[in-house]
């Protein structure tokens, strides 16, 4: 190859690479949509998001547990099909969640389990969803964080400290 040959395609190589580059640093440093849907609905609500773990085992989110999505108001989705409100179109959930995320809250002195999940119905309609959980330190609660193997630190701690 010529000298000539080899700048023509080294200019264009190393834009490439600057640009890839870029675009990863910047994508490195956005917040994950889960992280911004939770914290809206934090604020929202006066919430302090204590922990927040993500689900080893999403799949087992299904519409047989029945906590009701309360964020994003305006969702596409719903978990009854019947429900309707007026000028928005709305389908049951796809479950069960493709991802899932398990946080503690506190309000008032007050803990409570919220899931943030990720739902797809694989062909246009797709988003995060809020969805009221149980009290913290629950028996329900430590059976719906063992079922999505959400493992917090603070409910760990918990029992370990209600066995001493």
């Amino acid at each position: 190859m010529t000298t000539r040959t080899l700048k023509l395609i080294s200019i264009p190589l190393a834009i490439l690479i600057i640009t890839a580059t870029a675009i990863f640093a910047a994508e490195s440093r956005r917040t994950p949509e889960w992280q911004t849907t939770l914290e809206q609905y934090a604020a929202q609500r006066n919430l302090a998001v204590i922990e927040v773990v993500r689900a080893r085992q999403p799949h087992n989110f299904t519409g047989e547990l029945d906590y009701p999505i309360v964020f994003p108001g305006q969702f596409e989705y719903t978990a009854d099909i019947t429900y309707e409100q007026p000028n928005i179109y709305q389908i049951a959930l796809p479950y069960p969640a493709e991802e899932a995320h398990c946080a503690l809250v506190e309000h008032s002195g007050r803990r409570k389990l919220l899931f943030v999940n990720y739902y797809s119905d694989r062909l246009w309609r797709n988003g995060w969803v809020v969805h009221y959980g149980p009290r913290y330190a629950t028996s329900e609660s430590m059976q719906i964080t063992g079922q999505l193997s959400c493992r917090f630190a603070a409910i760990q701690m918990y029992c370990k400290e209600s066995h001493v």
